[in-house]
């Protein structure tokens, strides 16, 4: 088979494709290191082949190593070929494990629970163990290969059943700063007033794999309001893999959205302190944001992640920046 025949039989054919890796998965839980495994080729898989390679699949398989193992649309996969199959798998799966287990949060850990369908193979188990077996407990509950299911069903009944999350992005909002040399190097400084600043700088509010508590408040930040000329005003919130990005134009920095706030219109400074934080709540982000300066009033806070336009925020500096 060749990559331009898988590549169409699954734009043309998606349910058969479906139905092939269904069967591969099954196949794939239940071999046992010994035994060989049988793969029925879809007719339709078969049939897109020789029509676009010209020759028949029986003919091209003659060739090959698989002469003696193809049988009408029947290929038979010996275990040594399952086992070379499965060691890049397990190989893959141990060393993620081994690089988690280096982090500080989990130096302490006692147990490695083993779910998901693929945790149902004896080899994955017998894999895992023989690795961290002598360092932590290996757990491999019945069922295991449902586990993921009944979690997201718990989680929709009741979403506070989850207490805290790990963060997978680090999240930040753009912003004008002061400019710093060493810092700002990539960045182009200007002068307002007689401060040197840069623009679409990444203030970090979240960083990447840090404990977020759901429904608590994370760290606050003290932002100024420099543009009063529309009544709602916003900025653009990222997302990024690295720990500390420096400009939300960043490689590693994308945009999910932006949040727009309300300020009353009873207040008119044309400078306006506010106090800004971000809130986990389940699989969300929301926002908090008080006018310190005015008995800490609270403002309409929206966040619309279906906006990702690239145009820039339009009314935030960081309060290290004087009036």
């Amino acid at each position: 088979m060749t990559e331009r025949v898988f590549k169409e039989f699954k734009k043309n054919k998606l349910s058969k494709w479906i139905e092939l890796c269904q069967e591969f998965e099954l196949k794939k839980r239940a071999y046992n290191g010994a035994n060989d495994v049988d793969i029925t080729l879809p007719h339709a898989l078969v049939e897109m082949y020789e029509t676009i390679s010209g020759e028949k699949l029986s003919i091209r398989i003659e060739n090959t190593v698989y002469s003696d193992r193809f049988f009408e649309d029947n290929l038979i996969l010996d275990y040594r070929i399952m086992d070379r199959l499965y060691g890049r798998a397990t190989d893959t799966i141990n060393d993620h494990i081994e690089d988690l287990l280096k982090k500080d949060s989990l130096k302490e850990a006692s147990s490695i629970l083993l779910v998901g369908g693929f945790s149902e193979s004896d080899i994955v188990k017998k894999c895992v163990t023989k690795r961290f077996g002598t360092r932590v407990r290996i757990i491999a509950p019945p069922g295991g290969g449902s586990a993921i299911l009944k979690g997201a069903v718990m989680f929709g009944c009741d979403p506070d059943i989850i207490a805290a999350r790990i963060s997978p992005f680090t999240y930040g909002v753009s912003t004008r700063a002061p400019y710093d040399k060493d810092r700002h190097k990539a960045g182009k400084p200007m002068k307002v007033g007689e401060r040197e600043v840069v623009d679409n700088v990444f203030d970090k509010h979240v960083e990447i794999n840090s404990q977020v508590v759901v429904g608590c408040e994370l760290k606050h930040k003290k932002y100024r309001v420099i543009n009063r000329s529309n009544p709602k005003v916003w900025w653009k919130i990222y997302q990024s893999r690295a720990k500390d990005p420096v400009f939300c134009s960043d490689g590693d920095c994308s945009v999910i959205g932006k949040l727009a706030l309300e300020i009353p219109a009873r207040i008119k400074d044309p400078l306006i302190p506010l106090d800004l934080c971000l809130i986990c709540h389940g699989t969300e982000l929301e926002a908090n944001a008080k006018l310190w300066k005015h008995e800490n009033v609270q403002v309409s806070l929206q966040f619309d992640f279906l906006d990702t336009s690239e145009y820039e925020s339009d009314f935030t500096q960081s309060e290290l920046l004087t009036a």
